[in-house]
This record gives C-alpha cells, sequence and structure tokens, in this order.
C-alpha cells in the first residue's frame, strides 16, 4: 500500500503517466493480494500462486486448514463454517493477510449429499424446508447415532428419525430357587393321664399249663430256687392252692407317661422358576394369588381392587461380558386371617431388595427372610389339674417354636438359542409334550 501512495504523488508531480503505468499495475496486483477475502464452502479446496511461501499462520485451524504444495503455491481447505485469518509470509519478509469466510455448502449441493445419504438406511428420508433439511423416517435402532452423526455435518439439518424395532442384546436365563426352611422345636413336658376309666368287670383266669413252678399262680413251691424259697417262707407268703382265681370290681386302671418330644428341621422347595430377560430389563414371576379389597371412592360406590399374594420375584440383570449386575426383589406373603379390618385380612410379608454382582453360572444365595410363631397348649384332667402344686401332675402343657427361614438362590447363564444349555431344555420341553400327547391319545382311544 505505502508502494501503491508514493507512486501516486509521482503522477500528481507530473511524472509521465506512460513510463510507469507497467510498475503501477504489478504493484497494485500485490497490494490487492495483501488484506483481502476469501470465500470457501465447506469441504471446499483452493489453490493461490502468491510466490516463494517461507511461513504460514493460521487464525483457526477448526475453520480452515492448509498446505504448501511442493511448487510454491498455497491450498486451502474449508472445515466448517466460520470465519478465520492466514497470515503468510514470502521471501523478503513480505507479509500478506487472508480472511476466510468457509460458507456452508449450498442448499442444492446439501440436498444432493443428504440423497445419497438415504439410500444406505432403509426408512430414512429427507425434505427440504424452507432453508434446512429435515431428516425423518423410522429407521433400525442400532443406525441412530451413526445418522445423527452424519446429520451434524450439514449445517441447519434438524433429525426427526426416531427407533424402528429392537436391539439385539444379550439373554439372561435366571435359574432361581425358592427356599423354605422349617425349624420347629417342639417341647411336650408333663405327665398326661388317660381321658378315659374303665366301668365294672367281672373275670376268671386259670394258668395255662401244669407245671407247678412257672404257672400264672404257683401251687407248689417245690421246684423254686432255695434262696426264693426261703424269701417266701420268712415272709409269711401264703401259697394259692387254688387253679382257677376270679375277681369282681371297678377297675381303675388310669395309666400315665411323661413325653418329651423335639421336632427339627424340614426343608421345602416353594418355587424353582426359570427366568430369561434381555440385558437391561426386568423379569417378574408370581406364584400365588390376589385377594379382593373394597375401596369406597368419592362419588360413594364401591371398588374392589386386588392384592397380590404369594411368592413374587422381580429380577433385572446387566451384562457386561461374563459379569452380571442382578437387582433382586423378593416377597414371600400369606394371608392372615388373624388381623382383619372390616373383614379384609392382612398380610404376613417377607421382602427383601438387594443389587450383587455375579459372574456367569456362579450361585449366591440371598436369605434373611425370617418368621418365627410361638404358641403354647395346656391340657389337664377337670378340677384335678386346677390344685396347686399337685394339679402340675395332672396336667400337660405344649410349647410350639416354629422359625422358618427363606433362602433365594440365584444362578444367571448368558444364554443364546443355540447354546447347549438352552437346547438341552427345548429337548426336555418337547420330551415332555409328546409324552403328554401320547397319553392323550391312548385316552381318547380307550374311551372311544
Amino acid at each position: 500500500m505505502n508502494k501503491l501512495l508514493i507512486l501516486l504523488r509521482m503522477i500528481k508531480k507530473d511524472v509521465p503517466f506512460l513510463i510507469l503505468l507497467p510498475t503501477l499495475l504489478v504493484l497494485a496486483i500485490e497490494a490487492s493480494a495483501s488484506g483481502r477475502s476469501l470465500d470457501l464452502y465447506a469441504g471446499q479446496a483452493k489453490t493461490l500462486g502468491l510466490g516463494t511461501i517461507t511461513r504460514v499462520a493460521v487464525g483457526n485451524p477448526e475453520i480452515v486448514n492448509y498446505k504448501v504444495l511442493e511448487n510454491g503455491s498455497l491450498l486451502l481447505i474449508g472445515v466448517q463454517p466460520g470465519i478465520s485469518t492466514v497470515s503468510i509470509w514470502k521471501d523478503g519478509d513480505r507479509h500478506d493477510t487472508l480472511e476466510i469466510t468457509v460458507l456452508p455448502l449450498p442448499m442444492e449441493r446439501q440436498m444432493k449429499v443428504a440423497s445419497e445419504l438415504v439410500k444406505h438406511f432403509k426408512g430414512l428420508s429427507v425434505e427440504k424446508v424452507g432453508h434446512n433439511l429435515v431428516f425423518k423416517g423410522s429407521v433400525d435402532s442400532a443406525f441412530l447415532e451413526t445418522i445423527d452423526q452424519i446429520v451434524q455435518q450439514l449445517p441447519g439439518a434438524l433429525n426427526l428419525v426416531r427407533g424402528d424395532g429392537f436391539e439385539l442384546s444379550e439373554l439372561v436365563r435366571l435359574d432361581v430357587k425358592i427356599v423354605e426352611i422349617k425349624r420347629q422345636d417342639l417341647k411336650k413336658l408333663g405327665v398326661r393321664w388317660d381321658s378315659e376309666i374303665g366301668g365294672p368287670a367281672y373275670g376268671l383266669h386259670s394258668p395255662f399249663t401244669t407245671n407247678p413252678v412257672f404257672g400264672v399262680v404257683s401251687t407248689s413251691q417245690n421246684g423254686l430256687p432255695t434262696e426264693i424259697r426261703e424269701i417266701l417262707t420268712n415272709a409269711n407268703y401264703p401259697v394259692n392252692n387254688y387253679d382257677t382265681l376270679q375277681y369282681f370290681g371297678v377297675t381303675t386302671g388310669i395309666s400315665s407317661r411323661i413325653d418329651a418330644l423335639a421336632e427339627v428341621g424340614q426343608a421345602r422347595i416353594l418355587s424353582a422358576p426359570k427366568l430369561v430377560a434381555r440385558s437391561g430389563e426386568t423379569a417378574e414371576f408370581l406364584s400365588g394369588g390376589e385377594f379382593p379389597i373394597p375401596v369406597i371412592n368419592q362419588d360413594g360406590f364401591v371398588n374392589v381392587d386386588f392384592r397380590d399374594y404369594g411368592i413374587l420375584l422381580n429380577i433385572l440383570p446387566v451384562v457386561s461380558g461374563e459379569n452380571i449386575k442382578v437387582a433382586l426383589e423378593v416377597e414371600v406373603s400369606n394371608i392372615d386371617p388373624a388381623v382383619q379390618v372390616n373383614g379384609i385380612p392382612g398380610l404376613l410379608n417377607r421382602r427383601a431388595t438387594t443389587t450383587i454382582n455375579m459372574k456367569n453360572r456362579d450361585s449366591l444365595v440371598v436369605s434373611g427372610l425370617v418368621a418365627n410363631t410361638t404358641s403354647k397348649q395346656t391340657s389337664k384332667v377337670p378340677f384335678l389339674g386346677d390344685i396347686p402344686v399337685l394339679g402340675k401332675l395332672f396336667s400337660s402343657t405344649d410349647n410350639r417354636v416354629e422359625e422358618s427361614e427363606v433362602m433365594v438362590m440365584v444362578t444367571p447363564h448368558i444364554v443364546t438359542p443355540e447354546n447347549q444349555d438352552n437346547q438341552l431344555l427345548v429337548k426336555k420341553v418337547k420330551a415332555y409334550v409328546e409324552e403328554v400327547q401320547l397319553e392323550t391319545k391312548l385316552d381318547t382311544l380307550l374311551l372311544e
């Protein structure tokens, strides 16, 4: 610019214009290149020949990029819409500055790119709305992220694409065993008397052998050992010489016994479901029933709600390689007729909620769902059992303590339809169905 001003002053001093015209044109070209602006489209490349370039500096490399070619030309590449300056140094420390404006692709070119894009995704469409492109349609959910990244490269484009169908994710088969262990401690201590007494009776009894020693009643002391014979003689024990005896009277043979009983332990499997769930989704299981609960609404009418009871199981598995995170919720409930409100029974609940980390095919037991029941029952002989102190001889007390604990054992398996374990289960089910069908056919033939 300084050189151009000098030339203009020289012209004013009446220097012959024609002699200086070639020099003026060369300097004007260099001056026009210094501080000029240049427009590029995003993704467009343009080459400039500015002589021998020694150094280049770009204000914002995210807007525009450059490369000095072997022939000395400068290659400028528009990266994304925006404005940036490019400083260029040439031989002789000459310095030029370019203002680069990177523009979005023209709508026609954007539409062309978008039209080629939608051909690769089934269900995807694009249309021009005003000065923007709108992508819409329903595509496979697996392609949503890819389409979104592509749409972001088109300035002003709007993404209204939604996922269709579902992603293929791992399946988890959860083998669950819900076991209840009952520990009963039943103690029966005391004296139990028979509740019935025999009436009048008459009887005869006679020895069935003529052996004088070992009969029911010995008729002679002969044959007895010397020691026993001496004891009977010194005691003046009378010898009964009758072969047949008789009696008449009321029998009072009330027997008594003392019982001591302890029953420990029985275990039973309440349920053993096999649940299959997708990774990240919940599997539910209910073994029980529902009981009605009448509810009066705000209008005064009676509505009936139903509440579940029994064994309720909710499991949420999440797979990461061979590791499985399982969110587990288990509830064991029974109807409690002892607690009622307006005739509606209550529930005895045992519930546990936890989250566990496991390996594929590992087993883990969750326990602690304990219930205790204590009962006491006393039986006694009327009147006699009420006598202080001595009444204990005519009574019996049963103390029963029942304790039950529910344990849940979970074993997860990562499976596929082709998995060997799954194929074995399928074969078992098919064999069972064929067996049932065969029995049904036989029953039908027999009825015919």
